[in-house]
């Protein structure tokens, strides 16, 4: 049985605005935030969703509860589906971490590196970590749960690591922006990616590293 599945990223925060990381962070969104999420409400209410799975940071949680009061649907909130923990960097400015961390970032995002995912910001979450409590949730939720159209309330880190390894797809995608794919409960298999809505785009740029590079997604 397909399911059909769509994944939003939280609204806007200030620590966006400021380009720190948040990771596990609990931050809330902010008046600008709250305005997108009611902006992607109306724009979401012609999908047929009936069910609303999310994050439990409040970013996500308020997120999602605007987004409800347009869609009024059951609304189930985990720990699972929270942003990947970024450990000592959370609150730190994504130019300093460019800079004091340019050789462990250059091994994260090369895409040659086999062992990529198995790294992790110091104290932080790797990847495959994250993908593990992502997915375990997923497929056990996904398997028990009667509705069709499910929107996914989660993190940007989260959201598009997971379409690229689960569906060898990139994406980049801004505040409450949105990707949906089809999801099969038998083969637990994720299919058929497609951009619903970029999303916000005001986080400030990244300056290069001391190696000519840019990190302004992590």
């Amino acid at each position: 049985m397909y399911k059909k599945l769509y994944f939003l990223r939280h609204g806007e925060t200030d620590w966006n605005i400021a380009g720190k990381l948040q990771g596990w962070t609990d931050i809330p969104l902010n008046s600008t935030g709250r305005e997108q999420a009611f902006l992607t409400a109306e724009k979401l209410e012609k999908y047929p969703i009936n069910r609303i799975l999310s994050s439990s940071l409040k970013r996500a949680i308020q997120t999602a509860d605007i987004i409800n009061s347009f869609l009024n649907v059951p609304i189930m909130i985990n720990p699972a589906l929270k942003e990947l923990s970024y450990g000592i960097c959370e609150g730190k400015n994504k130019q300093f971490i460019s800079l004091q961390y340019a050789r462990l970032l250059h091994d994260m995002y090369d895409k040659n590196n086999p062992n990529r995912f198995n790294l992790s910001m110091p104290n932080g979450e790797t990847w495959n970590q994250a993908e593990k409590r992502v997915l375990t949730y997923l497929n056990q939720t996904l398997e028990n749960c009667t509705e069709e159209h499910i929107l996914i309330v989660s993190h940007g880190r989260i959201i598009t690591n997971l379409f690229l390894t689960q569906l060898k797809t990139s994406i980049q995608i801004g505040n409450c922006g949105c990707v949906s794919c089809l999801y099969d409960t038998n083969k637990k298999t994720f299919s058929t990616p497609e951009l619903i809505l970029k999303g916000f785009y005001k986080e400030p740029p990244i300056s290069m590293t001391s190696k000519g590079e840019i990190y302004n997604d992590i």
